[in-house]
């Protein structure tokens, strides 16, 4: 048996028809500065938690040096918060070399600049928030 829809069903059914679904997964663009032109490439780490961090990314990249800024591109994330690393692999072995005291010899950089001391900084304190459908952050390489 049919049963209309009443009027103020209608309504209902009309506002939930037209609201927004929401950003079910945005690119987060991740510029890197301070490239050394024509050295080996640069490798990019995306962490989406304190565990692991810096050590063991969910998802990486990895763009030629041919430019003094890279920009590479994480796609289709879950809203939330993230943390960037990224180095110049120079020598091209896939690792963030170091001298006898542990010191990186190949320029690194976090996201929002964190730095740490005595050792690499924590998540919180390079973690961003992606919210929207694009967000863009820069990482310089020191």
């Amino acid at each position: 048996m049919f049963h209309p829809i009443q009027p103020s069903s209608a309504l209902l059914v009309a506002a939930i028809m037209s609201a927004p679904l929401g950003s079910l997964a945005a690119d987060l663009h991740v510029e890197v500065t301070g490239v050394e032109v024509g050295t080996g490439a640069v490798k990019l780490g995306l962490f989406n938690q304190a565990v692991g961090f810096p050590s063991a990314p969910v998802a990486g990249q990895r763009a030629i040096a041919t430019a003094r800024t890279i920009t590479a591109v994480f796609r289709d994330l879950a809203p939330g918060v993230y943390a960037v690393i990224a180095f110049q692999d120079k020598n091209g072995n896939d690792i963030l070399d170091r001298n006898l005291l542990g010191i990186p010899t190949e320029s690194y950089g976090f996201s929002r600049e964190a730095t740490g001391f005595m050792g690499p900084p924590s998540f919180d304190g390079a973690k961003v928030t992606l919210s929207g459908d694009i967000e863009t952050i820069t990482v310089t390489l020191r």
